[in-house]
């Protein structure tokens, strides 16, 4: 896995933590 694909991973957690878990990813 590319090093970006980790770094972009914990970016969508914190996105989705931030809206309150209103869109979760399949």
């Amino acid at each position: 896995m590319a090093p970006g694909v980790r770094q972009r991973q914990l970016f969508y957690v914190k996105k989705d933590q931030r809206k309150t878990n209103t869109k979760k990813p399949a």
